[in-house]
Protein backbone atom coordinates (compact mmCIF):
# COMPACT_ATOMS: atom_id res chain seq x y z
CA UNK A 1 0.00 0.00 0.00
CA UNK A 2 1.29 3.21 -0.39
CA UNK A 3 1.79 5.36 2.05
CA UNK A 4 -0.34 8.22 0.94
CA UNK A 5 -3.03 5.48 1.47
CA UNK A 6 -1.87 4.05 4.86
CA UNK A 7 -2.05 8.16 6.07
CA UNK A 8 -5.52 7.97 4.80
CA UNK A 9 -6.63 4.99 5.92
CA UNK A 10 -5.13 6.12 9.33
CA UNK A 11 -7.40 9.34 9.31
CA UNK A 12 -10.68 7.45 8.21
CA UNK A 13 -10.37 5.10 11.21
CA UNK A 14 -10.00 8.25 13.26
CA UNK A 15 -12.90 9.77 11.56
CA UNK A 16 -15.11 6.82 12.09
CA UNK A 17 -14.27 6.89 16.06
CA UNK A 18 -14.70 9.82 16.55
CA UNK A 19 -18.12 10.80 14.46
CA UNK A 20 -19.46 7.27 16.08
CA UNK A 21 -19.64 8.88 19.47
CA UNK A 22 -20.79 12.50 18.34
CA UNK A 23 -23.51 10.36 16.95
CA UNK A 24 -24.46 8.38 19.91
CA UNK A 25 -24.63 11.84 22.27
CA UNK A 26 -26.77 13.99 19.56
CA UNK A 27 -29.22 11.48 19.89
CA UNK A 28 -29.48 10.34 23.56
CA UNK A 29 -29.93 13.80 24.33
CA UNK A 30 -32.57 14.50 21.49
CA UNK A 31 -34.92 15.86 24.70
CA UNK A 32 -32.50 18.75 25.72
CA UNK A 33 -32.53 21.99 24.45
CA UNK A 34 -29.96 24.01 25.15
CA UNK A 35 -28.67 27.36 25.07
CA UNK A 36 -26.46 30.42 27.04
CA UNK A 37 -26.64 34.31 27.14
CA UNK A 38 -24.59 36.56 28.33
CA UNK A 39 -21.36 38.74 27.57
CA UNK A 40 -17.83 39.19 27.87
CA UNK A 41 -17.86 39.59 32.04
CA UNK A 42 -20.59 37.82 34.93
CA UNK A 43 -23.77 37.75 33.65
CA UNK A 44 -26.15 35.56 36.14
CA UNK A 45 -30.12 34.35 36.27
CA UNK A 46 -32.22 34.17 39.44
CA UNK A 47 -35.78 32.94 37.93
CA UNK A 48 -38.01 32.02 34.88
CA UNK A 49 -41.49 32.66 33.89
CA UNK A 50 -43.70 31.69 31.36
CA UNK A 51 -46.13 33.84 29.47
CA UNK A 52 -49.40 32.85 28.47
CA UNK A 53 -48.32 32.60 24.64
CA UNK A 54 -45.56 30.32 25.77
CA UNK A 55 -43.23 32.81 25.68
CA UNK A 56 -40.34 33.44 28.91
CA UNK A 57 -39.36 36.16 31.20
CA UNK A 58 -35.76 35.37 32.61
CA UNK A 59 -34.45 37.70 35.49
CA UNK A 60 -30.92 38.12 36.72
CA UNK A 61 -28.55 40.49 36.92
CA UNK A 62 -25.29 41.58 34.56
CA UNK A 63 -21.93 42.56 34.05
CA UNK A 64 -21.52 42.75 30.75
CA UNK A 65 -24.51 45.10 29.44
CA UNK A 66 -25.72 48.54 30.85
CA UNK A 67 -24.63 51.54 32.28
CA UNK A 68 -23.34 50.77 35.72
CA UNK A 69 -21.38 48.07 37.55
CA UNK A 70 -23.48 45.38 37.66
CA UNK A 71 -27.06 45.89 36.43
CA UNK A 72 -30.38 44.11 36.94
CA UNK A 73 -31.37 42.18 33.43
CA UNK A 74 -34.36 40.80 31.96
CA UNK A 75 -34.61 38.58 28.71
CA UNK A 76 -37.80 37.56 26.83
CA UNK A 77 -37.28 34.82 24.76
CA UNK A 78 -39.42 32.83 22.74
CA UNK A 79 -40.86 29.03 22.90
CA UNK A 80 -37.74 27.74 21.03
CA UNK A 81 -35.24 30.30 22.86
CA UNK A 82 -34.63 33.15 20.34
CA UNK A 83 -34.12 36.25 21.78
CA UNK A 84 -37.34 38.70 21.81
CA UNK A 85 -35.41 41.40 24.00
CA UNK A 86 -33.36 42.39 26.79
CA UNK A 87 -33.09 45.00 28.77
CA UNK A 88 -30.96 46.18 31.63
CA UNK A 89 -32.03 48.73 34.84
CA UNK A 90 -30.32 50.57 37.71
CA UNK A 91 -28.21 53.55 37.95
CA UNK A 92 -23.61 54.00 38.29
CA UNK A 93 -23.08 51.82 40.81
CA UNK A 94 -24.07 47.57 41.91
CA UNK A 95 -28.13 47.13 41.41
CA UNK A 96 -28.82 43.48 41.02
CA UNK A 97 -32.56 41.61 40.40
CA UNK A 98 -33.51 38.63 42.80
CA UNK A 99 -37.26 37.58 41.18
CA UNK A 100 -39.29 38.37 38.72
CA UNK A 101 -43.03 37.60 38.25
CA UNK A 102 -45.18 38.18 35.65
CA UNK A 103 -47.88 40.47 36.63
CA UNK A 104 -51.90 40.41 36.20
CA UNK A 105 -51.79 43.09 33.43
CA UNK A 106 -48.85 41.29 31.54
CA UNK A 107 -45.96 42.95 32.59
CA UNK A 108 -43.39 42.44 34.34
CA UNK A 109 -42.40 42.98 38.30
CA UNK A 110 -38.80 42.28 39.45
CA UNK A 111 -37.42 42.80 42.94
CA UNK A 112 -33.71 43.03 43.99
CA UNK A 113 -31.36 45.47 45.48
CA UNK A 114 -29.76 48.47 44.82
CA UNK A 115 -26.51 50.40 45.70
CA UNK A 116 -27.20 53.42 43.09
CA UNK A 117 -30.59 55.01 44.53
CA UNK A 118 -29.49 56.85 48.25
CA UNK A 119 -27.33 53.91 49.49
CA UNK A 120 -23.66 52.65 49.59
CA UNK A 121 -24.82 49.39 51.32
CA UNK A 122 -28.07 49.03 49.51
CA UNK A 123 -32.07 49.04 49.44
CA UNK A 124 -34.43 47.14 48.51
CA UNK A 125 -35.08 47.94 44.45
CA UNK A 126 -38.18 47.06 42.55
CA UNK A 127 -39.41 47.48 39.08
CA UNK A 128 -42.56 47.33 37.27
CA UNK A 129 -42.29 47.04 33.36
CA UNK A 130 -44.86 46.33 30.42
CA UNK A 131 -44.94 42.97 28.51
CA UNK A 132 -41.83 44.92 26.45
CA UNK A 133 -39.92 45.63 29.30
CA UNK A 134 -40.29 49.10 28.98
CA UNK A 135 -40.07 51.02 32.59
CA UNK A 136 -43.46 51.56 34.35
CA UNK A 137 -41.95 52.90 37.50
CA UNK A 138 -39.20 52.04 40.27
CA UNK A 139 -39.31 51.89 44.13
CA UNK A 140 -36.33 51.73 46.49
CA UNK A 141 -37.06 51.13 50.35
CA UNK A 142 -35.26 51.25 53.13
CA UNK A 143 -32.52 53.36 55.10
CA UNK A 144 -29.53 54.71 54.40
CA UNK A 145 -27.25 51.70 56.27
CA UNK A 146 -28.07 48.17 54.66
CA UNK A 147 -31.60 46.71 53.14
CA UNK A 148 -31.95 43.99 50.37
CA UNK A 149 -34.86 42.76 48.72
CA UNK A 150 -35.39 39.13 47.56
CA UNK A 151 -38.77 38.17 47.37
CA UNK A 152 -42.02 39.94 45.72
CA UNK A 153 -45.14 38.21 45.22
CA UNK A 154 -48.62 40.17 43.85
CA UNK A 155 -51.58 40.43 46.11
CA UNK A 156 -55.53 40.01 45.12
CA UNK A 157 -55.58 43.45 45.41
CA UNK A 158 -53.41 43.88 41.78
CA UNK A 159 -50.72 45.04 45.05
CA UNK A 160 -47.22 43.38 46.07
CA UNK A 161 -45.59 42.23 49.41
CA UNK A 162 -41.76 42.19 49.67
CA UNK A 163 -40.06 40.52 51.57
CA UNK A 164 -35.79 40.93 51.97
CA UNK A 165 -33.64 41.98 55.95
CA UNK A 166 -32.86 45.26 56.88
CA UNK A 167 -30.67 46.46 60.13
CA UNK A 168 -33.47 49.49 60.35
CA UNK A 169 -34.10 48.84 63.47
CA UNK A 170 -31.10 47.63 65.13
CA UNK A 171 -27.16 46.64 64.12
CA UNK A 172 -28.71 43.32 63.57
CA UNK A 173 -30.84 42.26 60.09
CA UNK A 174 -34.51 41.24 60.63
CA UNK A 175 -37.05 40.06 58.25
CA UNK A 176 -38.55 43.24 56.37
CA UNK A 177 -41.99 42.57 55.04
CA UNK A 178 -43.40 45.43 52.74
CA UNK A 179 -46.93 45.70 51.44
CA UNK A 180 -47.59 48.25 48.57
CA UNK A 181 -50.57 49.27 46.49
CA UNK A 182 -50.54 48.35 42.01
CA UNK A 183 -48.57 51.73 41.63
CA UNK A 184 -45.80 51.19 44.21
CA UNK A 185 -46.82 53.37 47.11
CA UNK A 186 -45.92 51.75 50.76
CA UNK A 187 -48.98 50.75 52.87
CA UNK A 188 -47.54 48.86 55.86
CA UNK A 189 -43.78 47.65 56.68
CA UNK A 190 -43.19 45.05 59.46
CA UNK A 191 -39.68 43.78 61.06
CA UNK A 192 -39.54 40.29 61.94
CA UNK A 193 -36.91 39.00 64.21
CA UNK A 194 -36.43 35.66 66.44
CA UNK A 195 -32.41 36.54 67.04
CA UNK A 196 -29.67 38.49 66.15
CA UNK A 197 -29.58 38.52 62.28
CA UNK A 198 -32.37 37.07 60.25
CA UNK A 199 -33.05 36.98 56.45
CA UNK A 200 -36.18 37.15 54.61
CA UNK A 201 -35.55 34.67 51.38
CA UNK A 202 -39.41 34.20 50.18
CA UNK A 203 -42.44 35.03 50.87
CA UNK A 204 -46.42 34.09 49.24
CA UNK A 205 -49.56 35.18 49.61
CA UNK A 206 -52.22 32.59 51.20
CA UNK A 207 -55.28 31.75 50.48
CA UNK A 208 -57.00 33.68 53.46
CA UNK A 209 -55.13 37.00 52.04
CA UNK A 210 -52.53 36.49 54.96
CA UNK A 211 -48.89 35.49 53.92
CA UNK A 212 -46.02 32.38 54.26
CA UNK A 213 -42.43 33.65 55.15
CA UNK A 214 -39.17 31.74 55.12
CA UNK A 215 -35.50 32.45 55.45
CA UNK A 216 -32.86 32.14 57.96
CA UNK A 217 -32.60 32.58 61.27
CA UNK A 218 -29.09 32.91 63.21
CA UNK A 219 -26.71 34.51 61.03
CA UNK A 220 -23.40 35.38 61.94
CA UNK A 221 -24.48 35.57 65.70
CA UNK A 222 -26.27 32.12 66.41
CA UNK A 223 -26.91 28.63 65.36
CA UNK A 224 -28.51 29.98 61.98
CA UNK A 225 -32.03 27.64 61.09
CA UNK A 226 -34.63 27.72 58.42
CA UNK A 227 -37.28 29.72 59.38
CA UNK A 228 -40.85 29.97 58.53
CA UNK A 229 -43.34 32.58 59.27
CA UNK A 230 -47.10 32.83 58.98
CA UNK A 231 -48.72 36.25 59.47
CA UNK A 232 -52.27 37.72 58.62
CA UNK A 233 -53.29 40.31 55.87
CA UNK A 234 -52.09 43.14 57.99
CA UNK A 235 -48.36 41.34 58.70
CA UNK A 236 -49.02 40.40 62.00
CA UNK A 237 -47.06 37.03 63.10
CA UNK A 238 -49.75 34.20 63.48
CA UNK A 239 -47.04 31.32 64.55
CA UNK A 240 -43.27 30.81 63.64
CA UNK A 241 -40.92 27.42 63.68
CA UNK A 242 -37.53 26.72 62.96
CA UNK A 243 -36.01 23.56 61.44
CA UNK A 244 -32.48 22.25 61.24
CA UNK A 245 -30.02 24.33 63.20
CA UNK A 246 -27.48 22.18 64.70
CA UNK A 247 -25.53 23.93 67.86
CA UNK A 248 -22.85 25.39 65.35
CA UNK A 249 -22.63 27.84 62.39
CA UNK A 250 -24.11 25.55 59.70
CA UNK A 251 -26.18 28.15 58.02
CA UNK A 252 -29.36 25.85 57.49
CA UNK A 253 -31.17 28.32 55.13
CA UNK A 254 -35.09 28.15 53.78
CA UNK A 255 -34.69 29.58 50.14
CA UNK A 256 -38.39 28.88 48.91
CA UNK A 257 -42.37 28.30 49.86
CA UNK A 258 -45.57 28.18 48.83
CA UNK A 259 -48.85 27.33 49.65
CA UNK A 260 -49.72 23.62 48.12
CA UNK A 261 -53.34 22.56 46.69
CA UNK A 262 -54.79 21.04 49.48
CA UNK A 263 -54.29 24.02 51.35
CA UNK A 264 -51.08 22.90 53.65
CA UNK A 265 -47.24 24.42 53.50
CA UNK A 266 -44.40 23.18 51.22
CA UNK A 267 -40.87 24.61 52.21
CA UNK A 268 -37.29 24.14 50.29
CA UNK A 269 -33.87 24.82 51.85
CA UNK A 270 -30.77 23.44 53.19
CA UNK A 271 -29.80 21.93 56.37
CA UNK A 272 -26.09 21.06 57.51
CA UNK A 273 -25.81 17.28 58.00
CA UNK A 274 -23.93 14.90 60.52
CA UNK A 275 -21.33 14.42 57.66
CA UNK A 276 -21.00 17.90 57.55
CA UNK A 277 -22.24 18.73 54.42
CA UNK A 278 -25.40 20.52 53.20
CA UNK A 279 -28.26 18.80 52.08
CA UNK A 280 -31.63 19.78 50.23
CA UNK A 281 -34.16 19.90 52.76
CA UNK A 282 -38.01 19.52 51.47
CA UNK A 283 -40.54 20.04 54.17
CA UNK A 284 -43.72 19.62 54.00
CA UNK A 285 -45.84 21.65 57.06
CA UNK A 286 -49.99 22.10 57.78
CA UNK A 287 -51.45 25.38 58.69
CA UNK A 288 -50.35 25.40 61.74
CA UNK A 289 -46.52 25.02 61.18
CA UNK A 290 -46.83 21.26 61.91
CA UNK A 291 -44.67 18.74 60.78
CA UNK A 292 -46.32 16.39 57.85
CA UNK A 293 -43.12 15.20 56.15
CA UNK A 294 -39.55 16.29 56.33
CA UNK A 295 -37.06 15.02 53.78
CA UNK A 296 -33.79 15.15 53.32
CA UNK A 297 -31.92 15.01 49.59
CA UNK A 298 -28.25 14.51 49.52
CA UNK A 299 -25.11 12.63 48.86
CA UNK A 300 -21.36 12.59 49.50
CA UNK A 301 -20.84 16.34 48.87
CA UNK A 302 -23.40 19.74 49.16
CA UNK A 303 -25.98 19.55 47.33
CA UNK A 304 -28.85 22.87 47.43
CA UNK A 305 -32.65 22.90 46.29
CA UNK A 306 -33.14 26.89 44.71
CA UNK A 307 -36.94 26.29 43.56
CA UNK A 308 -40.24 24.27 43.00
CA UNK A 309 -43.29 23.90 41.59
CA UNK A 310 -46.23 21.74 42.19
CA UNK A 311 -47.02 18.97 39.51
CA UNK A 312 -49.39 16.65 38.72
CA UNK A 313 -47.57 13.80 40.68
CA UNK A 314 -46.22 15.42 43.06
CA UNK A 315 -43.57 17.93 42.95
CA UNK A 316 -40.62 19.33 40.79
CA UNK A 317 -37.11 20.67 42.59
CA UNK A 318 -34.36 22.65 41.00
CA UNK A 319 -30.75 23.09 42.78
CA UNK A 320 -27.15 22.31 42.47
CA UNK A 321 -25.61 19.00 43.35
CA UNK A 322 -22.05 18.55 43.62
CA UNK A 323 -22.91 14.79 44.76
CA UNK A 324 -24.44 13.50 41.51
CA UNK A 325 -23.55 13.70 37.71
CA UNK A 326 -20.06 13.85 36.36
CA UNK A 327 -18.64 17.29 37.87
CA UNK A 328 -18.54 19.12 40.52
CA UNK A 329 -21.86 21.69 40.82
CA UNK A 330 -24.30 20.53 38.61
CA UNK A 331 -27.76 21.61 37.25
CA UNK A 332 -30.34 19.44 39.39
CA UNK A 333 -33.45 18.27 38.94
CA UNK A 334 -35.63 15.80 41.03
CA UNK A 335 -39.31 15.14 40.70
CA UNK A 336 -41.02 13.72 43.69
CA UNK A 337 -44.83 12.20 44.55
CA UNK A 338 -46.70 14.24 46.51
CA UNK A 339 -45.53 12.76 50.25
CA UNK A 340 -42.15 13.99 49.01
CA UNK A 341 -40.25 10.80 48.17
CA UNK A 342 -38.32 11.07 44.70
CA UNK A 343 -39.17 9.56 42.01
CA UNK A 344 -36.90 10.78 39.13
CA UNK A 345 -33.45 12.39 39.06
CA UNK A 346 -31.63 14.41 36.18
CA UNK A 347 -28.40 16.40 36.42
CA UNK A 348 -27.29 18.85 33.32
CA UNK A 349 -24.36 20.87 32.79
CA UNK A 350 -23.17 23.14 30.17
CA UNK A 351 -19.79 21.95 28.77
CA UNK A 352 -16.96 21.17 31.79
CA UNK A 353 -18.16 23.99 33.29
CA UNK A 354 -19.38 24.23 36.76
CA UNK A 355 -23.62 24.96 36.41
CA UNK A 356 -26.18 25.90 39.04
CA UNK A 357 -29.77 25.33 38.93
CA UNK A 358 -31.70 29.01 39.64
CA UNK A 359 -35.30 28.52 39.25
CA UNK A 360 -37.85 26.21 36.90
CA UNK A 361 -41.08 26.74 35.06
CA UNK A 362 -43.73 24.29 33.84
CA UNK A 363 -44.35 23.93 30.20
CA UNK A 364 -46.32 21.51 29.90
CA UNK A 365 -46.66 17.69 31.86
CA UNK A 366 -43.33 16.12 32.21
CA UNK A 367 -41.64 19.50 30.58
CA UNK A 368 -39.99 21.96 31.91
CA UNK A 369 -37.89 25.45 31.20
CA UNK A 370 -34.63 25.55 33.74
CA UNK A 371 -33.01 28.44 34.24
CA UNK A 372 -29.12 27.92 35.13
CA UNK A 373 -25.92 29.73 35.73
CA UNK A 374 -22.80 28.17 33.91
CA UNK A 375 -19.19 29.05 34.29
CA UNK A 376 -17.53 29.86 30.82
CA UNK A 377 -14.20 30.71 32.21
CA UNK A 378 -11.87 32.89 34.94
CA UNK A 379 -14.27 35.58 35.63
CA UNK A 380 -16.83 34.76 32.91
CA UNK A 381 -20.19 33.34 33.54
CA UNK A 382 -23.42 33.27 31.38
CA UNK A 383 -26.73 32.22 31.86
CA UNK A 384 -28.10 28.89 31.41
CA UNK A 385 -31.11 28.05 29.45
CA UNK A 386 -32.66 24.40 29.51
CA UNK A 387 -35.56 23.10 27.70
CA UNK A 388 -36.25 19.42 29.18
CA UNK A 389 -38.76 17.17 27.97
CA UNK A 390 -38.92 13.99 30.44
CA UNK A 391 -41.83 12.56 28.17
CA UNK A 392 -39.42 12.34 25.27
CA UNK A 393 -37.98 8.20 25.52
CA UNK A 394 -34.22 8.42 25.28
CA UNK A 395 -34.70 4.11 25.44
CA UNK A 396 -32.34 2.86 22.60
CA UNK A 397 -33.01 -0.53 22.39
CA UNK A 398 -30.29 -1.90 19.72
CA UNK A 399 -28.15 -0.20 20.63
CA UNK A 400 -27.00 2.12 17.89
CA UNK A 401 -26.92 5.52 19.58
CA UNK A 402 -30.44 6.77 18.23
CA UNK A 403 -33.29 6.83 20.46
CA UNK A 404 -36.20 4.48 20.14
CA UNK A 405 -38.63 7.64 19.26
CA UNK A 406 -36.61 8.50 16.20
CA UNK A 407 -35.27 5.13 15.16
CA UNK A 408 -36.75 4.49 11.58
CA UNK A 409 -34.44 0.79 11.05
CA UNK A 410 -35.15 -0.88 14.48
CA UNK A 411 -32.43 -3.69 15.04
CA UNK A 412 -29.51 -2.64 13.52
CA UNK A 413 -26.60 -3.95 14.69
CA UNK A 414 -24.97 -1.86 17.27
CA UNK A 415 -21.54 -1.95 15.11
CA UNK A 416 -22.37 -0.56 11.74
CA UNK A 417 -22.62 2.96 11.22
CA UNK A 418 -25.97 4.87 11.09
CA UNK A 419 -27.37 7.99 9.95
CA UNK A 420 -29.43 9.96 12.23
CA UNK A 421 -32.62 7.79 11.83
CA UNK A 422 -30.80 4.77 12.44
CA UNK A 423 -30.34 3.38 9.30
CA UNK A 424 -27.50 2.17 7.83
CA UNK A 425 -25.20 4.20 5.87
CA UNK A 426 -24.69 1.69 3.12
CA UNK A 427 -22.86 4.51 1.08
CA UNK A 428 -20.53 5.77 3.43
CA UNK A 429 -19.21 1.67 3.44
CA UNK A 430 -18.95 1.53 -0.21
CA UNK A 431 -16.71 4.47 -0.16
CA UNK A 432 -14.35 2.87 2.53
CA UNK A 433 -15.23 -0.67 2.40
CA UNK A 434 -11.26 -1.51 3.55
CA UNK A 435 -11.99 -0.02 7.13
CA UNK A 436 -14.85 -2.29 7.97
CA UNK A 437 -12.93 -4.48 10.03
CA UNK A 438 -11.65 -0.80 11.81
CA UNK A 439 -14.85 0.21 12.54
CA UNK A 440 -16.56 -3.08 14.17
CA UNK A 441 -13.33 -3.03 16.35
CA UNK A 442 -12.82 0.52 17.00
CA UNK A 443 -11.19 0.58 20.42
CA UNK A 444 -8.57 -1.95 19.55
CA UNK A 445 -7.64 0.42 16.45
CA UNK A 446 -7.70 3.23 18.19
CA UNK A 447 -4.78 1.74 20.59
CA UNK A 448 -2.79 0.47 17.24
CA UNK A 449 -3.28 4.39 16.18
CA UNK A 450 -1.88 5.91 18.56
CA UNK A 451 2.04 4.57 17.09
CA UNK A 452 0.74 4.71 13.83
CA UNK A 453 -0.38 8.66 13.99
CA UNK A 454 2.79 9.80 15.65
CA UNK A 455 4.71 8.16 12.58
CA UNK A 456 2.58 9.37 9.92
CA UNK A 457 1.82 12.82 10.87
CA UNK A 458 2.99 15.99 12.88
CA UNK A 459 0.92 17.73 15.48
CA UNK A 460 0.34 20.51 12.85
CA UNK A 461 -0.44 18.06 10.20
CA UNK A 462 -3.49 16.37 12.16
CA UNK A 463 -4.58 19.96 13.03
CA UNK A 464 -4.62 21.44 9.51
CA UNK A 465 -6.75 18.41 8.82
CA UNK A 466 -9.01 18.84 11.32
CA UNK A 467 -9.43 22.62 10.48
CA UNK A 468 -10.21 21.92 6.93
CA UNK A 469 -12.56 18.94 7.21
CA UNK A 470 -14.56 21.48 9.84
CA UNK A 471 -14.09 24.00 6.67
CA UNK A 472 -15.29 21.91 3.90
CA UNK A 473 -17.88 19.92 5.94
CA UNK A 474 -21.25 21.50 6.70
CA UNK A 475 -21.60 20.77 2.54
CA UNK A 476 -25.77 21.79 3.07
CA UNK A 477 -25.87 24.30 5.62
CA UNK A 478 -27.60 22.90 8.57
CA UNK A 479 -25.07 23.97 10.65
CA UNK A 480 -23.95 20.17 11.55
CA UNK A 481 -21.24 18.31 10.22
CA UNK A 482 -22.52 14.55 9.59
CA UNK A 483 -21.27 11.21 8.93
CA UNK A 484 -21.54 11.47 5.04
CA UNK A 485 -20.40 14.87 4.79
CA UNK A 486 -17.28 14.13 7.41
CA UNK A 487 -16.11 11.26 4.83
CA UNK A 488 -16.47 13.64 1.98
CA UNK A 489 -14.47 16.42 3.48
CA UNK A 490 -11.53 13.85 4.22
CA UNK A 491 -11.59 13.34 0.58
CA UNK A 492 -11.49 16.11 -0.40
CA UNK A 493 -8.98 18.15 2.16
CA UNK A 494 -6.74 14.55 2.11
CA UNK A 495 -6.33 15.07 -1.40
CA UNK A 496 -7.35 11.28 -1.88
CA UNK A 497 -7.13 10.11 -5.36
CA UNK A 498 -9.68 7.46 -7.16
CA UNK A 499 -6.97 4.64 -6.63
Amino acid sequence: MKKKHARHLVAFSIFFYLISFLLVENNTHANIFEIRYGGVKNDSSVSIKRFNDGCFIIAGTTQSFGSGETDGYLIKIDDVGNVLWEKTYGGASKDSFSEALITTDGGIIAIGSSLSYGSSRGKFYLIKTDKDGNEEWMKTFGHQDYSLGFSVDQTDDDGFILLGNSTETDAWLDFRLTKLDKLGNEEWTKFISRSQDDTGRCVKQTSDGGYILTGLSGGWSSSPKMWIIRTNSKGEKIWDKTYGGLDRDNWDYGYYINESKDGNFVALGRIYDEANKFDIAFIKIDQDGNEIWFHKYGGSENDFGNEFIEIDEGYAIVGTTSSFGLTCNEVFLIETDENGIISYTQTFKHSENSSGGAGIATISNNHYAIIANTAVYDNNSDIYFIDFDKSVSCKDTDNDGVQDSLDKCPNTPSNLAVYSNGCVAEDIYDQVNTLNAAVNEKNAIINQLNEDISKMFTKQELEGIVSKVLMWGDTNGDGKIGLKEAINALLITAGVDEE
